[in-house]
């Protein structure tokens, strides 16, 4: 998402006022074992987008959804910058181009089904986590998600902001947006299909550190 239509959706007034009261008291992790709202495996992730076709979810470059993007032996690497944070990825997995030029620091598995993104405030140019937050939930809507929210979480240790949406075509984002010790508000974000997400999530959400 470039900055200049992160901008854009910030002119968007009245929907980011109905949405000012969607980070109340602080909740449980959407995602987390303790959270029955959410499925704890692949068999129970059927329900949650309601897809209007029979045929596996396929990625914006059109390729077919296989569980080989979450296929992966215990090899691993760390990727991030000091600016963004650092997670731990599959072995396989390469840098991600976005098509809108964006400036975050992208991940994903060789199809470019799950994708990874890490940025932090100074490219989006908000100082309030709260608000960016928002904003992500503005995202979410516009691109046609069936179901968003957000919840207050603690995260790593650092009050957060988690967001999650659902997709027609089966695809969960979650977004993470929480402000680190040094005053920075960072932004975790991981996407992908239903099949094999929670394995990539798990990984990827649990091995988050500001440095590396």
């Amino acid at each position: 998402m470039t900055l200049r239509k992160l901008l854009c959706l910030l002119l968007s007034v009245v929907l980011l006022i109905s949405l000012a009261g969607c980070f109340g008291a602080p909740q449980q992790p959407l995602i987390s074992d303790a959270d029955p709202t959410f499925p704890e495996n692949e068999s129970d992730l059927d329900g949650i987008a309601d897809t209007s076709s029979s045929d596996e979810p396929t990625s914006e470059s059109g390729s077919m959804e296989t569980d080989d993007p979450i296929s992966f032996s215990d090899e691993t690497k760390r990727v991030g910058k000091e600016d963004f944070g650092f997670v731990t990825v599959p072995e396989m997995w390469v840098d991600f181009k976005d098509v809108n030029e964006s400036t975050t620091a992208q991940y994903s598995d060789i199809s470019g089904s799950y994708i990874v993104s890490l940025d932090n405030n100074k490219n989006v140019e908000i100082e309030d986590p709260e608000l960016w937050a928002q904003v992500i939930l503005l995202q979410m809507d516009s691109y046609g998600s069936t179901d968003f929210e957000g919840a207050t979480i603690e995260y790593m240790g650092y009050p957060c902001y988690q967001c999650y949406g659902t997709f027609p075509d089966g695809t969960i984002w979650v977004v993470h947006i929480f402000t680190v010790d040094d005053g920075s508000i960072r932004y975790l974000s991981i996407e992908g299909p239903i099949s094999g997400f929670m394995e990539i999530y798990e990984l990827v959400s649990e091995s988050y550190s500001v440095s590396e």
